[in-house]
C-alpha cells in the first residue's frame, strides 16, 4: 500500500449527498492500494450526515478534514435563473486558501462523476509552475467567444481539477476569478468554470481526457463490447449534461449504468436511485415519449440493420429497467 496519501476534494451541498457518497465508493472500490486524505466543502449536512460520511472514510482508512465557507466570501457570487448548478459549484474556488500550507497539490472532482480507474498515475503527475491541469473540452465546448476564448480546443473542464496550491495562490486564481464573477455575472454560464477559463488565459496543464470523460467523448451507435473496450483505460467518467444525470430515470448517458453500479455499493444502496420517478400514467407516457425520441433520433443516424436492432433492444431494456 502506498502511504503518502493522495488529498482528493470535494465541494457540495446535501441534495447531493448521495452522488458524493457513489465518488467516494467508486474512489475506494478502484484504488484499494492507495490512502486517501479527503477535503470536504458541504453546506446544509446535519450532524448525523456528517458522521455517516466520517464513519464511511475511516472504514477505508483514509482521513478527513471539512472546512467552512460563510456568507460573506459567497457574496456576490450569482447563479443564473433556470440553471441545474448551485451556489456550491463556487466552493472549489476556496480550497487552496484553506487548506494547511504543507499540501501542495490536491486533486479536485465533482460529485456527478465515477472513478472507475486508478487515480496515482493523474495525482503524480508534474504540473511545474502551471496552477492547475484539466481536460479540454475538445468534443464539447470548442471555443467561448463570449468569453474571449476564440481558439479552439482550449477551453477546459472544471469537474477534475489537479491544483498546484504553491502556483495557484501566487497567480491570484481565486482572487482573479471572483472578481471576473463580480464583473461578468450575464456572461457565465457554467459558473467558476468560465471565470477559470477566463483567469488561466490558457495557462494550465493539459490532461489526458481519460482522466475525465466527458458525454460527447464516447462514440455513438456502437455494440455493447465495444462500449466496453472504449472504457477499458478510462478512469473518470462525467456526467456533465442535464440529460445525462444517470439519478434521472430519462437519463441518456451510455453508461449510466456505471454510475448505478457504484451506488449499490454506496451506504447510500437502501435508498432509491432515481429522484425523479413516479409511478402513474402520466409519468409513464411521459417516460415512453422520452425514449421514443432518442431511439428515433439513433435510428435515422444508421443504416445498418443490426445496430437497429441493437438500440430497439436497448429501448425495451431501459423500459424495463424501472420496475
Amino acid at each position: 500500500m502506498n502511504l503518502n496519501p493522495i488529498h482528493i476534494a470535494l465541494a457540495f451541498d446535501d441534495k447531493y449527498i448521495t452522488h458524493f457518497f457513489v465518488v467516494i465508493t467508486s474512489v475506494f472500490y478502484n484504488n484499494p492500494d492507495n490512502i486517501f486524505h479527503l477535503h470536504i466543502i458541504a453546506t446544509g449536512l446535519n450532524l448525523e450526515q456528517k458522521e455517516k460520511i466520517i464513519n464511511f472514510v475511516h472504514q477505508h482508512h483514509g482521513e478527513i478534514s471539512f472546512y467552512e465557507i460563510n456568507a460573506t466570501q459567497l457574496q456576490g457570487l450569482t447563479v443564473p435563473e433556470n440553471s441545474y448548478l448551485s451556489i456550491a459549484a463556487y466552493y472549489r474556488l476556496f480550497f487552496p486558501l484553506l487548506l494547511p500550507k504543507k499540501i501542495n497539490k490536491l486533486l479536485y472532482v465533482d460529485c456527478d462523476l465515477v472513478v472507475h480507474g486508478k487515480l496515482q498515475e493523474l495525482y503524480n503527475v508534474n504540473l511545474g509552475t502551471f496552477p492547475f491541469g484539466a481536460v479540454a473540452e475538445v468534443n464539447s465546448t470548442k471555443n467561448r467567444p463570449d468569453l474571449g476564448i476564440y481558439e479552439e480546443g482550449i477551453y477546459f473542464n472544471s469537474g477534475v481539477m489537479l491544483m498546484n496550491i504553491p502556483e495557484w495562490k501566487k497567480q491570484s486564481i481565486t482572487e482573479k476569478s471572483i472578481q471576473f464573477i463580480y464583473d461578468y455575472p450575464e456572461k457565465l454560464k457554467y459558473l467558476d468554470q468560465d471565470a477559470l477559463n477566463v483567469v488561466a488565459e490558457n495557462n494550465y496543464y493539459r490532461i489526458d481526457s481519460r482522466f475525465n470523460v466527458l458525454p460527447n467523448d464516447i462514440p455513438k451507435y456502437i455494440f455493447k463490447r465495444e462500449y466496453d473496450q472504449f472504457l477499458k483505460d478510462k478512469v473518470i467518467i462525467h456526467y456533465t449534461l442535464k440529460q445525462t444525470k444517470p439519478w434521472s430515470i430519462f437519463s441518456n448517458h451510455p453508461y449510466k449504468k456505471l454510475y448505478r453500479f457504484y451506488f449499490k455499493k454506496s451506504p447510500q444502496s437502501k435508498d432509491s436511485i432515481f429522484v425523479d420517478v413516479e409511478m402513474t400514467p402520466t409519468f409513464m407516457r411521459r417516460l415512453i415519449r422520452s425514449r421514443k425520441k432518442q431511439i428515433q433520433k439513433k435510428l435515422s443516424q444508421t443504416s445498418s440493420t443490426l445496430v437497429k436492432l441493437h438500440i430497439l433492444f436497448n429501448f425495451f431494456l431501459s423500459i424495463i429497467d424501472i420496475y
